[in-house]
């Protein structure tokens, strides 16, 4: 049985497209283990084992080089502009997913509840074949993003508030959005959180640390603000275009890996193992004291720099 998300439009949305040469990529890995298996069941059986034993050297150099492969392609379609957003009515879930959507939008400390609104749902045709679903806040420069990872059938919250000068915040649920160092001026952090009250309090507690007070509060009630917000003293910074602010964040990502001398030689698993578990849960503030992020003035110069 499924369920969507948001109702449908009178006339429906139609279904995202996908690319079938980027298809080739997501599976790739399927052909190199395939030819493990066969590579050890002809080195075990066969007359000729050398036969099994190149099968079997060959599919493991290919497995080792795929991941390459795809953060190449990767890297490559983000710095020019791919793939393009595609507007839609959202994914396709189980009873208990909807459920557990409704929750984290109309729920007790949902998305409602802290002041923002719906804006649509868009398609990524990427590794991930990911959904998302934004939400601006009504008062501040902050968007929300609900992600909804159709290849592991999971959902992940993130947070993201325009900084002065063009930097920004992001707080996320993802593991994996910590495992490169983002690009000067961006601030990241991740932890895990059910509710998206107990990511955007997190969240709130970077903006402050990063400039200050003069957050205001977050509105209490579900569906409607006594009046407009204040903002910060980052009030200045106009309300963010929600995908425009998506797509552009990753596009900075991959220039920052890109534009890096051998960028593809540079990556490395178990570098970007380590830092995942070295900070997940690290706050903001715990970043730049231990040197993994720099104050907020240096960023700043290193910014207007670039």
């Amino acid at each position: 049985m499924s369920f969507t998300p948001q109702p449908r439009p009178q006339a429906p949305l139609p279904e995202p497209r996908r690319r079938r040469s980027f298809a080739f990529v997501r599976f790739g890995p399927l052909g190199p283990l395939l030819g493990m298996a066969a590579g050890g069941v002809l080195l075990c059986g066969a007359s000729t084992p050398w036969v099994g034993l190149t099968v079997f050297a060959v599919s493991t150099v290919l497995l080792v080089v795929w991941p390459y492969v795809i953060l190449y392609r990767t890297v490559v379609d983000r710095t020019r502009g791919l793939p393009e957003p595609q507007s839609c009515s959202g994914p396709r879930l189980l009873v208990e997913q909807a459920a557990w959507l409704a929750e984290a939008t109309d729920g007790p400390g949902g998305l409602f509840d802290l002041g923002f609104q719906p804006a649509g749902w868009f398609f990524l045709d990427d590794m991930d074949q990911i959904y998302v679903w934004a939400w601006p806040h009504r008062g501040e420069p902050t968007v929300a993003y609900i992600q909804y990872l159709s290849g592991a059938s999971t959902f992940r919250f993130r947070f993201v508030t325009r900084l002065p000068g063009g930097g920004a915040i992001i707080s996320t649920t993802r593991l994996t959005d910590i495992g490169y160092a983002p690009p000067p001026g961006l601030y990241r952090q991740m932890r895990r959180a059910r509710r998206p009250a107990d990511l955007y309090g997190w969240h709130r507690e970077a903006h402050r640390f990063l400039l200050g007070d003069a957050l205001a509060p977050a509105p209490s009630s579900a569906h409607v603000t006594a009046g407009p917000t204040t903002g910060p003293a980052a009030g200045a910074v106009p309300p963010p275009d929600p995908v425009g602010l998506y797509v552009e964040l990753l596009t900075r990502f991959a220039w920052h890996i890109r534009l890096k001398r051998f960028w593809l030689l540079r990556f490395g698993l178990v570098r970007e193992l380590w830092r995942q578990a070295r900070l997940a849960g690290v706050s903001v503030s715990d970043q730049v004291e231990d040197g993994w992020a720099p104050p907020p003035s240096i960023a700043e110069k290193a910014e207007a720099g670039d």
